[in-house]
């Protein structure tokens, strides 16, 4: 699922629009919708920064913060019924070095109306693979939270049956409503069968995936008859097939063939588009078309365009006659700076592209002073412990705080690999202690055990860890673990690799009061990387 994601050729960097979200809030009242939305944006952020936002921000209050590699910030615009907020929040990839993203959330309210929009983008510079594609945190949050749809229809993770879940008429409102930006993979039932179940893909699987992408409608056999009555045969959906109906349907003005449909056989057998199931192809052609979407900067505009807006409303409300000249000035020189900046990410690009030869210089350099830099901060680590100033006492007191711990405690030491993160923000683990120290345990002493020589410190390691009341060791054979498909295997900077270690604690099965930390050694980069905790990794049989 690689085509919508070009690598970088010849050490340029590229600036690339991943994916875009929007839709409706849904809850009855405008003004508690946008300040929950409002308020779920706020906590993703938090978690994922060191310190606390201002209060204000979670009124919706323009803030900004800066810390190496990261930079958050928030704009609002209130302009007669329309009151925009959007943040912005660039971060480098947990994963890979040449990689870092660009997230952009909006939320939009008016008297009748409120709106929330979510934008991906990435900048790769060197080798990356593509990035995989998942349901961003926030957006599943807004949407349990708030509800997001269009024409009144929600986006829904187990996808709608036409005359079950979905009546008719608002299917067929949803289908030809004008305000529709997310197309609709219409999945018909076979030999006109009237059973949801009878369908030939997982509904339910292509609707997580899609989740604020598209909708996943199941027309069953006499729906489809009413369908083809109402919209004509040629654009229905029938015996099996599926229909990619895109939006802006109108059957009286266009070829069906702008609305593609797979018959049943396709859907089952060998595909002509290369790697990957039925499934994963029409996930990337949802990606296709929200990363394509310009109607969805129409519809919640961008950080910097509203950036752009707020310094020119500045500018033209300062009274020219009697005004500071020395303030206007600045004002003036921040509307031009403003001005070269592009409204669209495409143009953004070209200028990270001009760069990219010069980071490709510096990153030669940093090579040759990388190990340098890693003794020195050794000495540093040493000397801070020594001294008592790296002290236990910042410990997070919940685990959705444990990423931007690590990030500001353990940075060069111990990294949490994204499925770690995602694992982790969400258990219900309850010493978050135990996982804190569990975890300075493998950035210190189990790092200074593999980078010593002869294994003389692998009983310090030892005795930190039964302190702890943990065992150490293997978590599985190799052999034994690909027989379980990817569960402890991760995808680390380009490598598959094998979560051949791990710390335990308890053998409940209520995952409160069980811990278990995966990880492995990489060598290259002289880092701990943890794939998993604080869950029980299932095997099949389990």
């Amino acid at each position: 699922m690689a085509r919508t994601y070009q690598s970088v050729r010849d050490g340029r960097g590229e600036l690339k629009r991943v994916a875009q979200f929007s839709g409706d809030l849904l809850g009855s009242d405008v003004a508690a919708s946008v300040s929950l939305a409002r308020a779920q944006v706020c906590r993703w952020l938090e978690k994922r920064i060191p310190d606390d936002l201002p209060p204000a921000a979670f009124d919706g209050e323009p803030f900004e913060i800066d810390y190496p590699g990261h930079h958050a910030a928030a704009v609002r615009l209130v302009e007669d019924d329309l009151d925009y907020w959007c943040v912005k929040f660039d971060h480098p990839d947990r994963n890979h070095a040449g990689r870092s993203w660009m997230v952009e959330a909006g939320v939009a309210g008016s008297a009748q109306h409120a709106l929330f929009g979510l934008r991906l983008s990435c900048f790769t510079l060197g080798d990356v693979p593509p990035p995989q594609r998942s349901t961003p945190v926030v957006l599943r949050h807004v949407i349990e939270s708030c509800g997001l749809g269009e024409a009144g229809i929600p986006f829904w993770p187990k996808g709608w049956v036409v005359g079950e879940d979905l009546e008719f008429e608002r299917f067929l409102g949803l289908l030809q409503s004008p305000d529709r930006f997310a197309p609709i993979y219409a999945v018909s039932t076979p030999d006109s069968s009237d059973r949801a179940d009878d369908v030939l893909i997982d509904v339910g699987e292509l609707s997580r995936a899609c989740l604020g992408l598209a909708h996943v409608v199941v027309v069953p056999g006499g729906a489809a008859d009413r369908l083809a009555g109402a919209v004509g045969r040629d654009f229905s959906v029938f015996n099996g097939a599926i229909r990619a109906y895109q939006p802006g349907f109108n059957p009286l003005a266009e070829s069906p063939s702008r609305h593609p449909l797979s018959m049943a056989g396709t859907a089952q057998g060998d595909a002509p588009w290369g790697e990957g199931s039925f499934l994963d192809f029409l996930l990337e052609r949802a990606y296709e078309a929200s990363a394509r979407a310009e109607a969805a900067h129409r519809r919640v505009p961008s950080f910097s365009y509203v950036k752009r807006m707020l310094s020119e409303r500045r500018r033209t409300a300062t009274p020219q006659a009697g005004a500071d000249p020395e303030l206007v000035e600045l004002l003036e020189l921040e509307v031009e700076s403003l001005k070269n900046e592009k409204l669209e990410i495409e143009a953004d690009a070209r200028e990270f592209d001009l760069l990219a030869s010069g980071y490709k210089e510096e990153a030669e350099a940093a090579k040759r002073e990388n190990h340098w830099l890693k003794t020195e901060n050794a000495r540093l680590r040493d000397l801070a412990r020594a001294s008592g100033v790296d002290s236990d006492s910042d410990l997070p007191v919940s685990l959705e705080r444990v990423p931007a711990w690590v990030e500001q405690r353990l940075a060069g030491l111990l990294a949490l690999h994204s499925r770690a993160v995602r694992a982790v923000e969400q258990s219900p683990y309850e010493d978050v202690e135990l996982v804190c120290r569990a975890l300075l345990v493998l950035g210190r002493e189990y790092r200074d055990m593999k980078l010593a020589t002869g294994g003389s410190l692998q009983e310090a390691f030892l005795k930190s860890v039964e302190a702890l009341g943990m065992q150490y060791g293997p978590s599985m054979g190799k052999s034994r673990a690909a027989e379980q498909g990817d569960t402890y295997f991760v995808e680390w900077r380009g490598k598959r690799r094998f979560l051949e270690n791990h710390l335990k604690k308890g053998v409940a099965k209520d995952d409160r009061h069980t811990l278990r930390i995966y990880f492995f050694w990489d060598e290259g980069n002289q880092l701990v990387v943890v794939g998993s905790l604080p869950g029980h990794l299932q095997t099949r049989a389990t």
